[in-house]
């Protein structure tokens, strides 16, 4: 919720920032959780703000839509069908995700704008000093306090990063790169192995099956 609490007093960066929250939950690939992450977290904010709720499942689909990363569905689809690697097509698209990017935000500050308008003609803008302490965690739902690794951010972060680094780098199969740094992040987060079993199974129990 840092996010969103770094634009809590200005209501017109709301919309840019549902995008962002969006982006960054969709890295896994995953549109159902996205979905299911985002949009039941803010959504008391867009009602407090007398926002537009369309303009939110807008922002997050456009986010999603614009993030085609190697290990995203469509991706290993189209390399499937293509026979490719999925890096190869993945990195002469870069240029163009950016652009998508740029359009994304470009049209979720534009209707940040406009909600802001309408909300403040509407005498609903003011709520937004007193609508973060209604928002909940949307990871609450996910994940215990007890499971959670504050004091371990900086050093999951370096691992998403490097592990991202060579997944565009293409350096290694990208099915290669996620099973090792899976089991870094086990491992450094969760000492014990039952322990680890479970978040293993808490997430990925079909696959396993």
């Amino acid at each position: 919720m840092r996010v969103i609490r770094a634009v809590g007093s200005r209501p017109s960066w709301v919309v840019p920032a549902s995008a962002l929250l969006a982006f960054l939950v969709h890295l896994d690939g995953s549109g159902a959780v996205c979905f299911l992450v985002v949009i039941p977290a803010l959504l008391p904010l867009y009602d407090r703000l007398g926002f537009d709720r369309r303009v939110l499942a807008c922002a997050v689909s456009l986010a999603a839509g614009v993030n085609f990363l190697p290990w995203t569905g469509p991706m290993i689809r189209a390399a499937t069908v293509l026979h490719m690697p999925a890096m190869e097509i993945f990195t002469p698209m870069i240029p163009v995700q950016l652009v998508g990017l740029a359009f994304v935000f470009g049209t979720c500050w534009w209707l940040g704008l406009r909600e802001q308008r309408r909300a403040r003609a509407a005498g609903t803008a003011a709520a937004v000093a007193s609508a973060e302490p209604g928002l909940g965690d949307p990871l609450a739902a996910t994940s215990a306090p007890g499971l959670r690794r504050p004091r371990l951010f900086w050093v999951n972060l370096l691992l998403a990063v490097v592990v991202m680094s060579v997944l565009v780098a293409g350096w290694i199969p990208p099915q290669v790169a996620f099973m090792i740094g899976a089991a870094l992040a086990l491992v450094i987060n969760y000492r014990g192995s039952a322990e680890q079993r479970a978040r293993v199974e808490a997430h990925a129990k079909p696959a396993l099956s």
